[in-house]
């Protein structure tokens, strides 16, 4: 049952992709292509049952991309760790220009992020600060990217 169903979308996706492929380059043969066998709506209650599970995931993905997407350039460090906590290990005085950080919602999901420092932010001895501050401004956020999983 379930591979006749899959069998059915995935015919009546690729006649649709057909159909839209044809009409760009003939519109009077693209009314002629139409699904040959029809999509049956899931019955067994697995199945329904996997629709809803899979639907869940689908939304908590479109969440996260949303959330994760609303960090931009310009903002301060401050924002992101609303969303992001620092990757663990040694701090080095470069991070503060540039860190990893790891998705409060799922430790699989990455981001890496370059900071530009606070203006006039020096130590005691007149240097610039290698301390993290909430105030510095991101300059450039990479796509979120999944740690490897071993």
């Amino acid at each position: 049952m379930q591979r006749r169903n899959f069998v059915n979308a995935f015919t009546v996706g690729l006649m649709g992709w057909i159909a839209a492929e044809s009409k760009d380059a003939h519109p009077a043969s693209a009314q002629a292509v139409t699904p040959v066998m029809p999509v049956t709506a899931p019955t067994l209650p697995s199945e329904i049952e996997s629709l809803a599970v899979k639907q869940q995931h689908i939304d908590w993905i479109c969440k996260m991309a949303v959330e994760i997407g609303a960090i931009k350039p310009g903002m301060t460090r401050e924002d992101l760790r609303r969303l992001f906590r620092e990757e663990g290990g040694f701090y080095f005085s470069t991070m503060r220009l540039h860190r990893t950080y790891i998705y409060r919602n799922c430790d699989l999901i990455k981001v890496d992020v370059h900071f530009q420092p606070v203006p006039d932010d020096r130590d005691s001895k007149g240097r610039p600060s290698s301390l993290e501050r909430p105030e510095d401004i991101i300059t450039k956020i990479s796509y979120p990217f999944f740690n490897s999983v071993r």
